[in-house]
């Protein structure tokens, strides 16, 4: 997720410019929605939901499926609207899946490891987002392909994660 999170961080004004051939103004507008959703997401799912269940992985792995599906479409659709919310809708996932698998971290790895297991993730996490990111500033329709890409691998590990009690 880190990667949708980064793709969009750095990516989506150039895209809302070249691509979808918005204002400034406009773009600034749009650029802030992920960010508002994910704020939203954070409070309300991650924190409220996924702490009264406990089930961080199914959190997850419906997170980031959700964030690939949207991204795919909004990537896809004419309709700037439309667009925009789904890929806002995708963004917003990030409040949903970084939270919920950091906390299920703690769980995965004995208590002497959970400082190599973070750093593990975070190191995978951070090349994978990189290579991402560089991709979406060479080709928006192969770097968005890419995060869709890695968008479902995560969430098929979270989906199998979910399975082994996580």
């Amino acid at each position: 997720m880190a990667t949708i999170f980064y793709g969009i961080l750095f990516w989506l004004p150039s895209y809302l410019i070249e691509v979808r051939h918005l204002s400034v103004h406009m773009t600034g507008f749009w650029y802030m929605m992920p960010y508002i959703l994910m704020t939203i997401s954070i409070i309300l799912t991650t924190s409220f939901a996924s702490d009264k269940l406990m089930k961080r992985a199914i959190f997850a792995a419906v997170g980031t499926l959700v964030a690939g599906l949207g991204l795919l479409i909004g990537t896809h659709v004419s309709n700037i609207v439309l667009a925009m919310t789904l890929i806002s809708i995708s963004s917003a996932m990030n409040g949903v899946v970084l939270p919920t698998i950091w906390s299920a971290l703690q769980r995965m790895f004995p208590s002497k490891s959970v400082g190599a297991g973070a750093g593990l993730l975070n190191g995978l996490e951070n090349i994978i987002s990189a290579v991402g990111t560089f991709i979406l500033g060479v080709s928006f329709t192969v770097g968005f392909s890419y995060l869709i890409i890695f968008a479902a691998i995560g969430g098929i590990s979270g989906l199998i994660l979910a399975k082994r009690g996580y």
